[in-house]
């Protein structure tokens, strides 16, 4: 009885494309997140109780997302 072939060697490591696109995802929403309390902060011109609401608000819906 033959032996089967021996498998071919691997290449490089590459990472497999769920962890390239979670990583995305995951800059992105950083991205986003920091757009949204810049804006909040720097450029909205609010008073400090409504911008820590905003921002207070805005982090919950990240939190619960």
């Amino acid at each position: 009885m033959e032996q089967p072939p021996a498998p071919a060697p691997s290449g490089p490591t590459v990472p497999k494309l769920s962890t390239t696109v979670l990583l995305a995802m995951g800059a992105i929403a950083t991205i986003v997140l920091v757009a949204i309390f810049a804006y909040i902060l720097l450029v909205a011109r609010l008073r400090l109780d409504e911008q820590l609401w905003w921002t207070g608000l805005t982090s919950m819906i990240f939190a619960l997302g």
